[in-house]
């Protein structure tokens, strides 16, 4: 068990998001042009209906503003975090604007877990 973890004297079956009602959507990742595989997200649908919502038209390209296809991871800390994804230069939400702040009380506990960019309050955007 995560010394983390037990030093908070936390269980991690507190951090089941999981539903199996959630849409699942994936990445299909490569590297000068040679494919090197999907990555598949559940996305918590249960916990944020709208920044699912906002995060699936991205991944599916059903928005006005763009999509995810193309993009590129654009920064992290290896074996910590990536970011990529950035779809418009002002980091817009699919309906243009900034989505307000839904399941703030979630936490990233266990590796593959994803989250879109926040840079203040309600200000959630399209890079994830």
């Amino acid at each position: 068990m995560n010394s983390l973890i037990q030093k908070r004297q936390f269980s991690a079956a507190l951090y089941n998001y999981s539903c199996t009602s959630n849409p699942r959507v994936y990445f299909t990742l490569s590297r000068d042009g040679n494919k090197l595989g999907d990555l598949v997200f559940e996305v918590y649908q249960n916990h944020a209906p709208r920044t699912a919502e906002n995060f699936i038209a991205f991944v599916k390209g059903t928005t006005a503003v763009g999509s995810y296809k193309g993009t590129t991871f654009t920064g992290g800390y290896p074996g910590i975090v990536l970011q990529g994804g950035r779809v418009t230069p002002c980091n817009q939400a699919a309906d243009g604007g900034r989505l307000a702040d839904e399941a703030l009380q979630l936490r990233h506990v266990k590796r593959g877990f994803i989250s879109m960019t926040n840079d203040g309050e309600n200000a959630n955007g399209s890079e994830f």
